[in-house]
C-alpha cells in the first residue's frame, strides 16, 4: 500500500497470513530436534588401575552426563556431570576407585537439557594396574607426538613430565594422574587461555603430587566463578614460575581456588589483577613465598583453613590488591590457625584501594563470609597487625617501584626499591621476574 510520502507499506495481515497467526500471537509450532550426535566417544584406563576417562564431543550440543561403572554387578564408580556447569561441546569425567583385574561394564549416558530422552552406551574393558616405568617426558603441542595438552595428560603415568610447547592452548583440562609434572617447554612461553571458558583453565581433583611449572594463565573471563586452578581433595601440590593475568583489558576471576587441600607450596608467581588471587576455603601445610600481587580487587590471599592449620606468607608484594572494598590484603578465616606472616611488603594507592586493609583473622570459628573478615578484625596498619596478630615482625608497608604494571611492565622492580635484598633470605621481595625473559 503506498502512502501519500511514498513509503510502501504491507498490511500486518498479510504479514502474518500463511503462518497460522492471529491477531494475537503466533500458533506455537512444534519442533523436531534431531537426534543427538555424539562423536569421540572414548574410555581410557590410566596405568594405576584405579581410575578410568571417559570423554565425548556433541559437536551441536550441551548435554548432562552420567556414568556408572559396574564390576562383579556392583556399581564401583560413578561420576556426573551437570548441564551448564561447562557449557562446552566437550566433556570428560574420570572414574576412581576401580579393582584391577576386574571386568568392568561402563554405561554412558548423555541427555540434552529438559530432554526426556537420553543417549546411552556401553563399554566393557578390564582395569590392569601397569607396571612402574621410568619416568617419562611426554611432548604436547603442535608437531608433538600429542597435539593438544589433554591428551598427554590422559597418557601420562604417575613421575611423567608434561612438556608444552611454546603457544596459546584453548583447553579446558583435567588432572587424573598422581605425580605429574605439568611444564612448558620454558617459563613465560606457553599461554593456557581460558577465553572460552565457563569454569576453570586446569582443574586436579583427587591428586596426590601435581607440580605446574613455568606456565601463564590468562585470558578468563569476568566472573567469581571461573578460575584458573581449581583443586578439590588434593596433596602435594607445587605452582612455580607461573603468570597469572587476565589479559586486557583486565577481568575479575579467581585464580588458584582450593578445597581440602594439604601441603600446598607456592612460589615465584605473578597475580595480576582478578578477584581473588588465592582463595582456600579448607587448607594445612601451605606455604605461599616470594610472589608478586597486583590488582586483584577483593583479597590477594585468603585461606579459611582448620583448626590447628599451618600457614606460611612470606616474601610476598602485595600492591593495590583490594580495588575499593574493605578487605584485607591478606586473611584467614579461622582463629586456630598458625600463621607464619613475615617479611612481607604492603602497598596501596588511595586512588586504587582506597579502603585497603593489610591483615585480619576471623574472629570465631569459620569464614566470616567468602573470603572477608569482619572489620572489627581487620588490621589497617602494619603496626597494628603485630600488636593484635604477632605477624609482620619485619614487614614493611612501602611503594615496591614496580616496572610501569598499570600499562603493562613487566612488575619488575626498579632500581632504589625498598623491595630489593629485603627477604628472609636476602633475596628480593616478590618474584623474580627474570625467569621469563628470553635467554
Amino acid at each position: 500500500m503506498k502512502q501519500p510520502d511514498g513509503r510502501v507499506t504491507v498490511p500486518l495481515k498479510n504479514l502474518l497470513r500463511g503462518s497460522d497467526a492471529t491477531w494475537i500471537g503466533t500458533a506455537p509450532v512444534p519442533q523436531v530436534w534431531p537426534p543427538l550426535e555424539v562423536k569421540e566417544l572414548t574410555l581410557t584406563p590410566l596405568a594405576c588401575g584405579t581410575r578410568a576417562v571417559v570423554s565425548w564431543h556433541t559437536p551441536r550440543d550441551y548435554v548432562e552426563a552420567v556414568v556408572i561403572a559396574v564390576q562383579n554387578g556392583k556399581k564401583a564408580a560413578e561420576a556426573k556431570q551437570w548441564f551448564g556447569s561447562y557449557l562446552s561441546t566437550r566433556g570428560e569425567l574420570c572414574l576412581t576407585g576401580l579393582r584391577p583385574g576386574v571386568p568392568c561394564r561402563v554405561t554412558v549416558v548423555l541427555r540434552r537439557y529438559n530432554e526426556r530422552s537420553n543417549w546411552k552406551k556401553v563399554l566393557d574393558f578390564t582395569p590392569e594396574k601397569k607396571a612402574p616405568s621410568a619416568p617419562r617426558v611426554l611432548k604436547a603441542g603442535p608437531g608433538e607426538k600429542y597435539a593438544t595438552v589433554a591428551a598427554a595428560l590422559r597418557a601420562a603415568r604417575s613421575g611423567d613430565t608434561v612438556l608444552i610447547a611454546p603457544g596459546t592452548y584453548r583447553e579446558m583440562l583435567n588432572v587424573f594422574t598422581d605425580g605429574l609434572t605439568v611444564k612448558a617447554a620454558r617459563p613465560g612461553t606457553v599461554k593456557l587461555s581460558g577465553k572460552y571458558m565457563f569454569d576453570y583453565i586446569l582443574q586436579a581433583d583427587n591428586i596426590k603430587g601435581l607440580t605446574i611449572d613455568g606456565i601463564d594463565f590468562t585470558g578468563l573471563r569476568y566472573s567469581g566463578a571461573t578460575r584458573a586452578l581449581s583443586m578439590l581433595r588434593s596433596t602435594g601440590i607445587r605452582v612455580v614460575n607461573c603468570r597469572f593475568y587476565p589479559g586486557r583489558p583486565r577481568m575479575g576471576n579467581c585464580q588458584f581456588y582450593g578445597s581440602d587441600l594439604k601441603d600446598v607450596f607456592i612460589s615465584n608467581c605473578l597475580f595480576d589483577n582478578g578477584f581473588y588471587a588465592v582463595l582456600f576455603m579448607k587448607a594445612d601445610k601451605v606455604k605461599i613465598d616470594h610472589n608478586t600481587f597486583w590488582g586483584t580487587g577483593v583479597n590477594a590471599i585468603h585461606i579459611a583453613g582448620g583448626p590447628g592449620a599451618e600457614i606460611v606468607v612470606t616474601n610476598n608484594i602485595f600492591s593495590d590488591v583490594v580495588s575499593n572494598h574493605a578487605n584485607c590484603a591478606v586473611s584467614v578465616g579461622d582463629p586456630k590457625c598458625k600463621v607464619n606472616c613475615d617479611w612481607n611488603l604492603y602497598w596501596k594507592t588511595d586512588k586504587r584501594c582506597p579502603l585497603q586493609r593489610l591483615f585480619g583473622k576471623a574472629g570465631v570459628l569459620g569464614v566470616n563470609s567468602t573470603g572477608h573478615v569482619l572489620q572489627k578484625d581487620a588490621c589497617i596498619t602494619i603496626e597494628e597487625a603485630r600488636k593484635r596478630y604477632g605477624v609482620e615482625t619485619h614487614g614493611l608497608f612501602a611503594d615496591p617501584k614496580l616496572k610501569d604494571p598499570v600499562s603493562g611492565g613487566d612488575f619488575s622492580l626498579l632500581p632504589g626499591s625498598p623491595a630489593l635484598k629485603r627477604g628472609s633470605d636476602g633475596r628480593d621481595l616478590g618474584a623474580d621476574l627474570t625467569v621469563f625473559k628470553e635467554k
